[in-house]
């Protein structure tokens, strides 16, 4: 049916006639690699099955992932870190409830006073006759403190937790092959003194006694204590860092271990003062090889 308009002007214009009905055709990766296989040499085809194994292992790893991360469960206490007993047993017993800084230790919690007493002799011997090349520059640079304590019997005390702590020195500068012989001395004064190093601050295996990273750092934080002690709770790190060959920098992350703190007039001297600042986690330090 043709309908008929009456007009004065007219404006043709061309007109693309396109069925409604008409599909552009799109071709994927998937057309693509299938005329691959069907057409393509032996080389693509091989190529093309390898890529096809890999992304489809690589699926199946990503949803087995997906189902591993989605069954944990996090809680957010295990985000911080928390200080556990096994972590004090880096340090001698402390009361952290201590009403004076004197019963924040004990003495007699490191070392005993029958150990104490087994190193008399030695303790009245360097009195007597003192001989440097016997102790370290801490022993030597500390002896006036305990020169200045009350009686007679509170100075021998003293010089013989200094002889203990000269000789924790000792153990932690022997190298760990020289550990491992089956005699080694470490204290030649007292038998018990000995044991109680060796037994403390090593480890029997069938291979021989070892020392541990852990264990080293014990028996450095008891040398810390015992610095402390003696010194009327100011401790001047600088001697013990050139007995041990041990940065100061390194001595302060341990004294912070066992409640020491930096001192306002000298960045080397650490003192132990109430309140006693939280306990901190120990860190040890693993020596890495050199490259050259």
């Amino acid at each position: 049916m043709v309908r008929l308009v009456p007009t004065t002007n007219v404006i043709l214009s061309p007109v693309s006639c396109v069925e409604k009905t008409s599909s552009v055709s799109v071709v994927t990766q998937e057309d693509k690699d299938r005329l691959r296989m069907k057409f393509g040499s032996k080389r693509q085809q091989r190529s093309l099955e390898n890529y096809m194994r890999m992304r489809t292992d690589a699926d199946a790893l990503k949803d087995k992932l997906k189902g591993v991360v989605g069954s944990v469960s996090v809680e957010e206490d295990h985000l911080h870190p928390v200080v556990t007993t096994s972590d004090q047993g880096y340090l001698p017993p402390i009361n952290r409830d201590a009403a004076t800084v004197d019963d924040v230790y004990n003495l007699h919690d490191i070392v005993s006073a029958e150990e104490l007493a087994s190193l008399k002799e030695q303790a009245v011997s360097t009195l007597k006759d003192p001989q440097k090349e016997m102790f370290s520059v801490f022993f030597w640079e500390t002896l006036p403190s305990m020169l200045k304590l009350g009686n007679s019997q509170q100075v021998v005390e003293g010089v013989c937790a200094l002889v203990y702590a000269d000789l924790l020195i000792k153990f932690l500068n022997i190298s760990a092959k020289s550990l491992q012989r089956q005699k080694y001395v470490i204290c030649p004064y007292s038998e018990d003194i000995n044991s109680k190093i060796i037994n403390t601050f090593t480890l029997q295996t069938p291979s021989g006694r070892l020392r541990p990273n852990s264990l080293k750092d014990k028996a450095l934080c008891h040398l810390i204590v015992l610095g402390l002690l003696l010194t009327q709770f100011k401790l001047d790190l600088q001697p013990l860092s050139k007995a041990l060959a041990i940065s100061v920098k390194r001595l302060q992350q341990f004294s912070s271990q066992v409640g020491a703190v930096s001192s306002s007039w000298a960045s080397s001297t650490v003192v132990l003062k109430l309140p006693l600042p939280s306990l901190k986690q120990p860190q040890t330090v693993i020596k890495k090889n050199k490259k050259y």
